[in-house]
């Protein structure tokens, strides 16, 4: 079932629909004998039914209310002795003119506080969008800080991981450089070196590597190698000239003295 619509009259067009002038339309509305709703400009509006009733049965009489501007005119006149038919039809003239300048007056300030109220809800609005537009801007802002920031620690993550890469490479190019020194320092010792010498050797050239540069020519790396390897040998050497100068002078001796079992000391 579709909605009855209702239509509204303004009481100028109810007094053209009804013929009914405009302030007894007016005066009734004030005193409550007929139903009226107001509009955002505060001006009265009479319904379709409303309006079809006074069609059919007019607008009784009623006590008017008091009104301060016709009692005055009024009053006005009675001092003058206006009390002819053209005297009181001035009067309410004057009465309907002086209402018109007031329900003028009325609906310009009802627009006045109208478009006080539009350019009110404008600068809220601008303010609000103002305050949004401030809010999202710090939203990003805030977003960008965060992106550099997780971009820069993921940047020192990568850095530290590199770093820790390279120190481990090093160390292992460290560890197989002074290996294959070791290496060669014990292929350079004599086939008949005891055993217990040999230890003497590794441990020397060990104690020397660490105290070597890896990027210096392989010559010096070589001689220092070497002279550490010397030093090591030194002992045995001399035991071994030691042992030699005996035996030489054991042979130098007659026969029946090299028979001795004994053997001279140092």
């Amino acid at each position: 079932m579709q909605k009855k619509t209702t239509v509204w009259y303004t009481l100028g067009e109810a007094e053209k629909a009804t013929g009914i002038r405009r302030t007894r339309l007016d005066h009734a509305c004030r005193v409550g004998r007929l139903a009226y709703r107001r509009t955002e400009t505060n001006a009265r509006l009479l319904s379709h039914d409303v309006i079809e009733k006074l069609r059919k049965l007019g607008l009784k009489g009623f006590p008017r209310p008091y009104d301060p501007i016709a009692s005055s005119v009024e009053h006005e006149a009675s001092l003058s002795g206006a009390t002819s038919g053209a005297g009181l039809t001035a009067q309410r003239e004057r009465v309907e003119q002086k209402r018109g300048e007031i329900e003028e007056m009325r609906v310009n300030r009802d627009l006045r506080q109208l478009k006080d109220q539009e350019r009110q809800g404008k600068v809220e609005r601008r303010a609000a969008a103002a305050a949004e537009r401030q809010a999202q801007a710090e939203e990003r802002t805030q977003a960008q800080r965060q992106n550099q920031q997780l971009r820069l620690e993921e940047v020192r993550e990568a850095e530290a991981r590199d770093q820790a890469a390279w120190e481990i490479e090093v160390r292992h190019s460290r560890q197989q450089w002074e290996t294959s020194w070791l290496d060669y320092a014990l292929k350079l010792l004599p086939s008949d070196l005891p055993h217990s010498l040999e230890l003497d050797v590794h441990q020397v050239v060990a104690d020397l590597l660490p105290k070597l540069d890896a990027l210096q020519p392989e010559q010096l790396t070589q001689r220092l190698i070497q002279a550490a390897i010397d030093k090591a040998q030194q002992p045995w050497h001399k035991r071994q000239e030691i042992e030699k100068i005996i035996e030489e002078a054991r042979n130098q001796l007659p026969g029946h003295v090299r028979s001795w079992s004994s053997t001279p000391n140092e």
